[in-house]
Parts: C-alpha cells; sequence; structure tokens
C-alpha cells in the first residue's frame, strides 16, 4: 500500500507509463532532445511579488534561463566580465 501511495502521490507512474517518454533502457542518438519538454511552448519563468527588485515582471517571457534571477548588478558585472575577456583575446 505505501508504494502504491509513493506512486500515486508522485503523479508518474512506473516506467513505461504516462510520464515517461522513455522506456528504462531506451538508446537516444540525438542528445539534443533529451530533457526538453513535448510542448512547443516557449519557458515562462514567473515570480511572486516579494518586494525585491526583480529584473522580470510576472510571466516574462525568458530565453536564457542562465540569467533569471540575477539583479541588475550581477547583470552588469556579467557583462563587463565578457567585455574584459572579449578585450585580452
Amino acid at each position: 500500500k505505501i508504494d502504491q501511495l509513493n506512486q500515486a502521490a508522485s503523479g508518474l507512474g512506473g516506467v513505461g507509463q504516462a510520464g515517461f517518454p522513455l522506456k528504462r533502457h531506451d538508446k537516444v542518438d540525438d542528445l539534443n532532445k533529451v530533457g526538453r519538454s513535448v510542448s512547443p511552448e516557449p519557458i515562462y519563468a514567473t515570480i511572486d511579488d516579494l518586494g525585491g527588485p526583480f529584473p522580470l515582471k510576472r510571466h516574462d517571457k525568458v530565453g536564457d534561463l542562465s540569467k533569471v534571477g540575477l539583479s541588475r548588478n550581477q547583470e552588469l558585472a556579467h557583462k563587463i566580465d565578457n567585455l574584459n575577456q572579449a578585450v585580452l583575446v
């Protein structure tokens, strides 16, 4: 019963059931597709109004997930580092 409850609570089902597009030992030829969502919808970052200086508004589209949650100062420091590296090359 505990296993059944855990399985139901996880919402994932077993291997090969809904939620698992790959079987346990399926061969993957194109690693670019591993971990991608089935949905073609873009990824959106959502934040609650916590009163902080957030660079994103609620439901802004995010193209680069590495920038999610960076403050303006962090973003500027990152850009300066990139420029410095470009000058050194």
